[in-house]
């Protein structure tokens, strides 16, 4: 069934009314009809089966019939560190990090980050990276939206992040450590430190290497920034997490 976020409190019996944007992918892409069936969720994890009734063109209703209890999250606390990139590149990375299970993200400014706004346009950023997680939600499954913390620069990152218990994975051609040597299996978080278009300064690595940072190559090729997540994720996800695995459903009967 076709899966729409929605951010509002959701109980079995509710009947509530859909957003503008869900309404016209409802209506005018897929056709929907009075009594098709979709999937709610609004972040909290859990999902709910609705029945849509639509009274007019330009509104559609659902009435919420039974929620599910579904967990599809990963096992591991993967934690993606993303430098900021063009819009294409960063979208796409952030996309691909939530279906490959990650539980949070940081855009990071670095020294060769191309990208320069003014305050009300990194908040108007902020906004739309939101919403793309959200996507990425609605369409892989998830019930849980990845937390988006605040743009940070990299060293305020590595100030706040020095002497915290986790396993700092920083990506970069002159690594000399294998992903697949990195230690996955102590159940700490595992922070994943991808740079820019143009990559690290020399003074980034230098601050990476102080802060007990693992030098990570991942082989002898230069991958695109939006690239690396996908190859990381997934090979950890494939080492020590679920990208295998299956996830667990239970319906809670209606009252």
């Amino acid at each position: 069934m076709f899966r729409v976020y929605q951010n509002t409190p959701l109980e079995e019996g509710a009947l509530l009314e859909l957003e503008k944007e869900a309404v016209h992918h409802l209506l005018h892409v897929l056709r929907m009809k009075s009594g098709d069936r979709i999937t709610l969720f609004n972040g909290q994890g859990n999902e709910y089966e609705a029945e849509l009734e639509i009274p007019r063109k330009s509104q559609v209703m659902c009435r919420i019939l039974k929620m599910k209890e579904v967990n599809r999250e990963s096992s591991l606390p993967l934690h993606l560190v993303q430098g900021i990139a063009r819009s294409g590149p960063m979208d796409f990375a952030l996309q691909k990090a939530v279906e490959l299970g990650v539980h949070s993200i940081t855009p990071l400014l670095t020294q060769r980050s191309h990208v320069s706004l003014k305050p009300s346009q990194w908040e108007q950023k902020i906004h739309h990276w939101q919403k793309v997680l959200i996507s990425a939600c609605e369409q892989c499954g998830r019930n849980t939206i990845p937390r988006l913390n605040p743009i940070i620069s990299f060293p305020e990152w590595i100030a706040k992040n020095k002497e915290i218990s986790s396993v700092k994975i920083f990506l970069c051609p002159q690594g000399t450590i294998p992903l697949r040597e990195v230690d996955v299996s102590k159940n700490l978080p595992i922070e994943i430190l991808v740079g820019p278009e143009a990559g690290w300064s020399e003074e980034e690595m230098e601050m990476a290497r102080q802060a007990q940072c693992l030098p990570v190559s991942l082989g002898p090729r230069i991958l695109r920034t939006e690239t690396v997540p996908i190859v990381v994720l997934g090979t950890l996800q494939m080492l020590a997490g679920d990208l295998l695995g299956r996830h667990e459903e239970k319906e809670v009967p209606h009252n």
